[in-house]
């Protein structure tokens, strides 16, 4: 049993670096709209999977669906403790919707967690 588990999550991860993968070209060719399906495709093989959240969350910034961006950006926070990354694009959406307080509170986030990098924004 144990091994079958192994062998299904180890599938379960090649499908889904399959998935990001295709994501990424879809996304490099300005294909938005496929990058977004296939991520969500991606998702419902691992629904707690940090890279495919951020995707996800930057696919739909730049698509300025910002409630879709902000709730992919937030779980790719709580899933990944150790990144700035989230709260940085979250900060960048914030600041162009003029919500300079919730963009404060994002830019803190993302100093608190890697605040040898701060200087360089």
């Amino acid at each position: 049993m144990q091994r079958d588990a192994l062998l299904r999550q180890r599938i379960v991860e090649h499908l889904q670096s399959f998935h990001v993968l295709g994501a990424d070209a879809a996304y490099r060719q300005g294909k938005n709209g496929e990058a977004i399906a296939t991520l969500k495709r991606a998702l419902v093989l691992e629904p707690d999977a940090y890279e495919v959240h951020y995707r996800l969350g930057r696919s739909y910034a730049d698509n300025n669906l910002t409630a879709d961006a902000q709730t992919h950006l937030e779980r790719a926070a709580r899933l990944n403790d150790k990144t700035d990354a989230p709260y940085l694009l979250l900060a960048q959406m914030q600041l162009n919707q003029r919500s300079y307080d919730a963009a404060i509170a994002s830019y803190t986030q993302a100093v608190a967690i890697n605040p040898s990098d701060a200087n360089k924004r």
